[in-house]
């Protein structure tokens, strides 16, 4: 049995006891009302100590639908959590168990960093890839230079893809990496180079900020008009584009600032709908400004989403499109880190499908 670690940490504005508190000590209770969709049923055997089983339903349209947790330990001074996913399909069919240890650190300014440290027990020399990925072939010691070799899960609209890391700061809360392999590319596509740089912001939070520019092979260039398509025409477009990605559209306004979009979501995602604003629009900059405010796609502990999308040319022909995303949660609550995957995978398969539509249109 091999065994493959994976580590996670949040940066959060609330205190250490109060995170602890809603993701651990009080989590029953807090989180069907933080995100009541989050889980579709939870069956509990034990008073929530050391040897308590959580059996899990998760909602239906995700990439697993089951998991069974055993408590193995909690210390309420230390703030720390050891747990074991023992059971259920998120485990796929190479990985035989995965220990959690999650422990919350205080911070100077009284907010707090959770730490969750995943250990996966994978059957023979299998490589854990829990849900977006089937399997992940890793060459190297995880710095730069490193290459991982990705299958995606079925249903992905693509497969394969291999990312070369080119480069870690911790310090400055940045990653450089390239996709150098896989049917992600496409036929018309070298690579695609990512810088993903994580803000702080004065309230305490973080404002996470990935840009990708496109190498594209000989003169396969998206001309500048059809990127400003990619704004200025989204309702005709993405409908031929991804034709199962929105079942319904219902746009009031003309498109500048002010319109609202009351979008039905396809029977493939998590969450069933969602009402976009438009704040404001650049045709000759090439940006435009977006706010979530409505829709099951909040969690029912999100305000707003601010999204800030700006296309620009690159400098050897092709365009770079960077997209900023900014969380307005109620009170102390916390975005899940699953959700913020979720989103980013969304957004860049929707990309990526009106990209190919427009390079062949």
């Amino acid at each position: 049995m091999g065994a493959q670690s994976h580590v996670l940490e949040i940066t959060s504005s609330v205190s250490a006891e109060k995170i602890f508190k809603g993701v651990v000590l009080e989590v029953d209770t807090i989180l069907p009302k933080a995100a009541p969709g989050a889980y579709k049923n939870v069956e509990i055997i034990g008073d929530g100590g050391a040897g308590t089983t959580r059996n899990i339903t998760l909602p239906d349209g995700g990439p697993v639908t089951t998991m069974s947790i055993r408590t193995d330990a909690v210390n309420k001074e230390a703030f720390t959590l050891d747990s074991t996913i023992i059971g259920g399909d998120v485990l796929l069919e190479f990985v035989e168990s995965i220990e959690t240890h999650l422990v919350v650190v205080p911070t100077a300014d009284g907010g707090s960093i959770t730490k969750t440290t995943a250990i996966f027990h994978t059957k023979g020399d299998a490589v854990a890839a829990p849900g977006a990925y089937k399997n992940v072939e890793i060459v190297g010691d995880g710095g730069a230079g490193t290459i991982r070799n990705i299958t995606l899960a079925d249903g992905s609209p693509v497969t394969t893809m291999s990312i070369r890391t080119d480069g870690v700061n911790k310090e400055a809360f940045t990653y450089d990496s390239t996709i150098v392999g896989g049917d992600i590319l496409l036929e018309f596509v070298e690579s695609i180079e990512t810088h993903l740089v994580v803000v702080p912001t004065a309230d305490g939070g973080s404002i996470t900020k990935t840009t990708a520019i496109f190498h594209t092979k000989g003169d396969a260039v998206v001309p500048e008009e059809n990127i400003k398509g990619l704004v200025l025409e989204i309702d005709n477009i993405v409908h031929k584009a991804a034709p199962g990605a929105y079942k319904n559209v219902d746009v009031k306004g003309d498109g500048g600032p002010g319109t609202i979009k009351h979008i039905t979501l396809g029977d493939d995602s998590p969450y069933k709908t969602m009402t976009l604003r438009t704040e404001a629009i650049d045709k000759q900059a090439m940006t435009v400004d977006v706010s979530v405010i409505e829709g099951d796609l909040l969690l029912g502990i999100i305000e707003k989403v601010e999204n800030h999308l700006k296309v620009a040319p690159a400098p050897g022909g092709g365009s770079i499109c960077t997209t900023t995303s900014k969380y307005h949660t109620k009170g102390d609550a916390v975005v899940p880190q699953e959700n913020l995957k979720f989103a980013d995978e969304q957004n860049t398969k929707l990309f990526r499908a009106i990209e190919a539509y427009l390079l062949a249109n």
